[in-house]
């Protein structure tokens, strides 16, 4: 429990820090031919297209229900346990992308739908668990995916509308084949849930134990006239909605990615809970929209409960809202005294935060166990991630600090 005061909203009062327990058995099980624990290529699920002299002549889909996919994924490689691709990539002999769908070549290749992976579980995976690119309308419910390495559920900028919805995500570790021993050292990002376009609904999921992200997405831009506070608003027709998802133990709780236009507008941040993250509990970068708002969450126990970057050639003059939420320092589940002082941040010399903390506020007196809860807002002359160094590809590049 928080142990919040008396005083304290009576939904914070009420709010509850807890451990999440998953059933990891199914008697369904897809699973991966692997000579043993240390072999890292195992099966691979592939969804998608095939052509034949530059036309769609077949595209596949996929309904799993109650589903174990053990020993699944490739490491070294781009293969998760379940990949959907529909991209115009796929298709041969220089086919025009733009004759066979959208965007990249696809993105109403599948029927609205068709995709469901729903009450399935993914258990020792050797790359991520659910990959979609170009992949519209997907949807993950009430599964578990457990120790998946690199990112549980990653979506590309080309794959919205998904439906994300009662999942947990325990465990979403670094791959071994990242950073390591005698490879450059680069930023890779990561999360338990990683969505590059806003999804149709994101809704009662929890994400433990995330290497770095728990959840990075965009954020929901506001709906039209939403001048109150009213996140019900959220649910409106058509519009992207985001409610009751938690994040535990990660690195960073929710990182909010830049918004697709180059200046201006509203987006919305709704209805989460992040807990013992070692870095930040929210954490935008180079954000860009005029009113970025944040409204009933609960940040307790991080290492920082909010931090709101954004980019000064902004257009406008950028305000940010918290309303309704709650930012707790240390509550109970700040139990250890040495651990409750500690943190963990990402610099160019240690790309996995390991070392320790270098967070903007390390410098300040940690023998105390004082927390900074809000770090609002930032204006940086330069944007921090390379999908806004060129703001006509915001959509298109995945956010990595790569070359």
């Amino acid at each position: 429990m928080l142990n919040p005061s008396p005083a304290a909203p009576a939904a914070l009062r009420a709010a509850r820090l807890a451990a999440a327990v998953g059933l990891l058995s199914r008697n369904v099980v897809v699973r991966g031919a692997v000579a043993g624990p240390d072999d890292a290529y195992g099966g691979h699920v592939f969804v998608g297209q095939v052509s034949r002299a530059g036309q769609r002549a077949f595209v596949g889909s996929l309904a799993a229900a109650g589903v174990e996919f053990r020993d699944m994924g490739q490491g070294a490689t781009q293969f998760a346990a379940v990949d959907f691709q529909y991209g115009g990539f796929l298709f041969a002999n220089g086919a025009d992308a733009a004759s066979v769908g959208a965007s990249q070549g696809n993105a109403a290749a599948a029927p609205a739908g068709a995709n469901s992976i729903a009450s399935s579980s993914f258990r020792n995976c050797r790359n991520g668990g659910v990959a979609a690119v170009a992949a519209a309308g997907v949807a993950v419910r009430g599964s578990v995916l457990a120790g998946t390495r690199r990112s549980g559920l990653d979506f590309d900028a080309d794959s919205g509308g998904a439906t994300i919805q009662g999942n947990l995500v325990a465990g979403s570790l670094k791959g071994d084949d990242v950073n390591a021993a005698g490879q450059t050292q680069w930023v890779v990002p990561q999360a338990g849930v990683f969505l590059a376009s806003a999804p149709a609904l994101l809704a009662d999921n929890l994400v433990a134990g995330a290497f770095d992200a728990a959840y990075t997405l965009r954020a929901a831009a506001c709906p039209a006239g939403s001048a109150a506070y009213d996140a019900s608003q959220l649910a409106g027709a058509g519009a992207p909605y985001m409610r009751n998802n938690e994040a535990a133990a990660s690195l960073v709780g929710v990182f909010v990615l830049p918004t697709a236009s180059a200046g201006g507008g509203c987006v919305w941040v709704d209805g989460f809970t992040a807990w013992k993250c070692a870095h930040a509990g929210l954490l935008a970068v180079d954000q860009r929209a005029t009113d970025f708002r944040l409204t009933n969450s609960l940040l307790a126990d991080n290492h920082i409960g909010v931090a709101l970057n954004f980019v000064a050639a902004s257009a406008g003059v950028a305000t940010s809202s918290l309303v309704d939420v709650a930012v707790v320092g240390a509550g109970a589940a700040s139990s250890c005294a040495e651990a409750r002082r500690g943190c963990r941040a990402m610099t160019a010399d240690d790309v996995t935060g390991a070392a320790g903390c270098a967070a903007s506020i390390a410098a300040m007196p940690r023998e105390t166990g004082r927390r900074p809860g809000q770090l609002r807002h930032w204006a940086a002359g330069l944007a921090a991630v390379s999908a806004r160094t060129a703001p006509a590809l915001a959509t298109r590049c995945r956010v990595a600090v790569l070359p």
